[in-house]
């Protein structure tokens, strides 16, 4: 049976939307600076664009309908710029890892109570403890944890005199040199470590990108006008597109095998992401399950927490946790360093 004419005009319109949607977060994919504002912003939205663009194609195709073609090439060209959303495949673990590395945002231990659980500080430390990394990246974290995070006798913290959000290096290693870079317009910062290991010294970043402080509800969309939330979205994206930039400028300093951990706010789908992750290797991709989930945002699971190792890395293993201590989850990896030929 067709389709009626009113009917099939809607569903083509809709498909031509949706195409155009997913033709605005490409193009803001690949460029390097704020060209949609807060349009940019539906890159969270992609899982449920891909996933309407292919049920257009299953439906087109099963009507034989050249409108099959543009749910195909959104398909086509998206997978091949974000790569995979959802790894059906598990681990496969290689054996010897050289380093371990968690990677989590602790919302500062549960300090303003956000958690409704009794001990969360006490949690998240026993879970630390029973995971035990040799390098332990924290966003959001309160300083006065590491005295009982006793298994780290080394250390790198957000100094006290920026009065930025802090961040954490813990390491079982000693560290050599350290550093916080500071982004301008910003409370949210970069910090970084050096860190020598028995067979070489690997640097690693620990990012905190600007948050969007919004939080999807009725009460926040009433407060805030259309205009007002769009111009606070937009300055969002500028403040990390700016602190993406002064990472990748710092990383040209350093001569060691790297790594960048940290939380994005961002998910895959962005610049933000690609521009971070350039000539890295994603430790989900390589050796991730399932959504690889960092954050839940009214059920929609996001992935804004990652681990990154240049290719002086193997990628051993990735895990994330399903843990409710804090907004975020935690993520960690396993590698071993290649030895040069």
């Amino acid at each position: 049976m067709g389709l009626g004419v009113t009917v099939k005009r809607l569903l083509v319109t809709i498909n031509l939307i949706l195409a155009l949607l997913s033709l605005v977060v490409l193009i803001s994919y690949w460029s390097n600076n704020n060209v949609f504002g807060a349009i940019a912003i539906l890159g969270f939205l992609t899982p449920v664009l891909l996933f309407a663009h292919s049920i257009f194609l299953i439906f087109w195709l099963f009507k034989r309908s050249k409108w099959l073609l543009a749910p195909l090439l959104i398909c086509i060209v998206s997978m091949y710029s974000f790569g995979p959303f959802y790894k059906i495949f598990g681990s496969n673990v290689v054996e010897g890892p050289d380093i371990s590395i968690m990677s989590y945002n602790a919302m500062s231990f549960n300090r303003w109570g956000n958690i409704p659980l009794e001990n969360v500080d006490g949690k998240i430390r026993e879970f630390i403890k029973q995971e035990n990394p040799d390098i332990l990246c924290l966003q959001e974290h309160s300083r006065v944890q590491h005295r009982e995070l006793k298994l780290y006798a080394f250390r790198a913290e957000t100094p006290y005199s920026t009065g930025r959000t802090v961040q954490a290096i813990f390491s079982k290693f000693p560290i050599t040199n350290k550093g916080s870079l500071e982004p301008e317009g910003t409370r949210n910062n970069i910090i970084y470590a050096d860190i020598v290991l028995p067979n070489d010294t690997i640097r690693v970043y620990n990012v905190h990108f600007q948050s969007f402080k919004i939080v999807p509800s009725k009460e926040n969309l009433k407060k805030n006008e259309p205009f007002r939330l769009a111009k606070k979205i937009s300055a969002a994206i500028d403040q990390q597109l700016n602190q993406v930039k002064v990472l990748r400028e710092h990383m040209k300093s350093s001569v060691h095998p790297t790594l960048i951990c940290g939380d994005f706010n961002s998910t895959q789908f962005s610049q933000i992401y690609r521009m971070a992750s350039d000539g890295f290797q994603d430790s989900f991709f390589e050796k991730g399950n399932d959504w690889g989930s960092t954050y839940k945002l009214k059920g929609l699971p996001l992935r804004i927490d990652y681990i990154l190792a240049d290719h002086s890395f193997e990628v051993v293993s990735h895990q994330n946790y399903d843990i409710q201590l804090s907004d975020h989850y935690p993520v960690s990896a396993e590698f071993k360093l290649k030895l040069e030929k």
